[in-house]
């Protein structure tokens, strides 16, 4: 425990001495055979937490790298987004989607709100949309979006992609990307996952593996672009872009951990602390910034 020191913020969080180790580990060529083995192992865990059969994508960067990777990859000029907005990382997508040329819709509630299924099914029957954004767990508030009622809305009432910010959320609370049709699932090395800032994380489902074949313009990230990725995704001994080694060591302790203790006891864990320090902030008469309804499990955000 001496090697740790408390953090209180909504992440980096506290990274367990194992993974810091990982860090110190001796570099291995990122072409290497042992080094591809470590890494198609951090992905294939990946796939479990993500719970998809789907493509996963693991690159240098932070989470608002994998949000941009999202719009960039799916966005082509003009196209509409409708992007819900419950807090200041909601604001995000926005931001993306005019850089990449979209026409964006705001879907916007106040803050300490969350996003009603209502109010997307409300939003699709006026326009169609290319896209759909939503921020699972808003960190700016603590408040946790539905994100499984809002994709079935989606599905039900669109042929909009589905995009999801998981990054205070994955690892932490339920996300199952596969059984709630999301089209793709964003993240963050350094929350739920528990291992230093660094890394975006991405899902992609079967349907934007077959947009991306079918696109009519080009994507404008370079470094972003998804199919410059997916050979190495798939067989991560080929070379792209220099992957950070030692970050994805540190990835796959990290994930051992995770799956070790299980999902469902992690956010069960996350729960009942969760509830315990609401109710602490309670008894100290603090008021909390989310609506109780809506009161997220990773993080609580105070007045």
């Amino acid at each position: 425990m001496n090697e740790r020191e408390l953090l209180m913020i909504p992440g980096p969080t506290n990274v367990d001495p194992a993974v810091l180790r990982a860090l110190s580990k001796a570099v291995k060529s990122h072409t290497s055979p042992e080094f591809a083995e470590i890494f198609k192992d951090a992905l294939n865990n990946l796939k479990k937490v993500f719970m998809t059969e789907g493509e996963v994508f693991v690159v240098a960067g932070s989470g608002t790298l994998a949000l941009e990777m999202a719009i960039a990859n799916i966005i082509e000029p003009g196209e509409k987004v409708l992007n819900t907005v419950s807090g200041f990382f909601g604001q995000y997508f926005v931001e993306l989607s005019k850089v990449h040329g979209a026409v964006p819709t705001l879907l916007e509630v106040p803050w300490g709100k969350s996003i009603k299924p209502d109010q997307v099914k409300e939003a699709l029957e006026e326009a169609d949309y290319k896209a759909v954004t939503v921020t699972h767990v808003e960190t700016s508030t603590g408040v946790i979006n539905p994100i499984e009622e809002i994709g079935e809305i989606v599905k039900k009432h669109s042929d909009a992609f589905y995009i999801v910010d998981t990054v205070c959320s994955l690892g932490g609370v339920e996300v199952r990307v596969d059984d709630w049709d999301i089209d793709v699932c964003v993240s963050g090395s350094q929350k739920c996952i528990g291992m230093p800032p660094g890394l975006a994380l991405v899902s992609i489902s079967n349907e934007v593996l077959s947009f991306l074949e079918t696109r009519k313009s080009p994507v404008h990230f370079w470094y972003g672009n998804l199919k410059n990725w997916l050979p190495v995704m798939r067989e991560p001994s080929k070379y792209f872009a220099t992957p950070p080694v030692n970050l994805i060591y540190a990835l796959s302790e990290a994930l051992r951990l995770l799956l070790h203790e299980g999902l469902e006891k992690r956010f069960r864990r996350h729960h009942i602390l969760a509830e315990a320090f609401k109710a602490a902030m309670d008894a100290l008469n603090l008021e909390l910034v989310a609506d109780r309804e809506c009161g997220a499990d990773t993080v609580t955000a105070i007045r």
